[in-house]
């Protein structure tokens, strides 16, 4: 949902709109983090700050609350939470969440008003008093976005291997990146070896040097030139930033072993323990 294409019928504290005029501020800062037992629990630390006194007195006398709007289309939740004040905590339950989450800060009516005239409206209402409804939005905070990329990620949801039998693809391997999996396709007469160093634990260094590594290093350099960097949309691209960022790296086009090196840390750091393998 847009607040922004909205037009309402009463002045609404906003950035955007004047309608208290330009200086109005209305905004959140947040912190967030992953916690809980399984480490796929989002807490999030919200600070909000307005300039406007009134909202204040609103809080206190009871006839309007503050709302916490948290959208998150990868696990398709939209939830409204009730907040306590204009700091706080809040705690989702394990796995609620993932990937990009936006949370803007509502003020709301708690009770119906048909005089509603809050201070330092802009001139241009006039001597105007407005009707207002319980529910209704009495103000609206810009947004914040947070990317969710849980340690699960890695291990389970990054790549797939699938054997082809196309008589072109025999003896290689090659990587598809568009899509929101990295897709390993290996010939079929590759399928006994790799399928002998994944299930031979002395064997999977090799794995992780070869194949994965050659496939984690063409990640990077996809993403540096063909999806924009670190402003992908793409979920494993976003997981290798973020695993990149961990070790203290980033992406480096112009300087192959940099990159090189970026790969092979990614890969010995953690291993990717669970790969779906897929037959084509």
């Amino acid at each position: 949902m847009s607040y922004r294409a909205k037009a309402y019928p009463y002045p609404v504290l906003s950035s955007f709109s004047d309608d208290f005029g330009p200086d109005a501020k209305f905004h959140v800062e947040i912190d967030a983090w992953i916690g809980g037992e399984s480490s796929q629990q989002l807490v999030i630390e919200y600070d909000i700050r307005q300039s406007v006194a009134w909202m204040d007195e609103l809080l206190v006398d009871g006839n309007a609350r503050l709302l916490m709007d948290v959208e998150c289309r990868s696990t398709l939740l939209r939830e409204y939470v009730s907040l306590e004040g204009w700091t706080g905590r809040i705690a989702f339950e394990d796995g609620q969440l993932y990937g990009s989450t936006t949370f803007t800060p509502l003020i709301v009516a708690s009770a119906a008003n048909s005089a509603y005239r809050p201070e330092g409206i802009d001139a241009e209402f006039g001597a105007a008093v407005f009707r207002t409804r319980e529910g209704d939005i009495l103000g609206i905070g810009e947004s914040v976005t947070v990317d969710l990329e849980f340690s699960r990620t890695l291990d389970r949801d990054l790549v797939t291997i699938q054997y082809s039998t196309e008589e072109t693809d025999t003896d290689i391997y090659r990587f598809q990146y568009d899509g929101p999996r990295i897709i390993i396709i290996a010939g079929e007469s590759l399928r006994d070896a790799i399928g002998h160093m994944r299930a031979d634990r002395s064997a999977r260094p090799y794995l992780f040097m070869s194949v994965y590594k050659d496939c984690i290093a063409g990640a990077l350099n996809y993403l540096a030139r063909e999806e924009g960097g670190e402003s992908t949309e793409l979920p494993w691209g976003r997981t290798l930033l973020s695993r990149l960022e961990e070790l203290g790296r980033a992406l480096e086009p112009d300087d192959p072993e940099y990159q090189e090196i970026s790969a092979q840390l990614l890969v010995s750091a953690k291993g990717f323990k669970k790969i779906e393998v897929a037959d084509v």
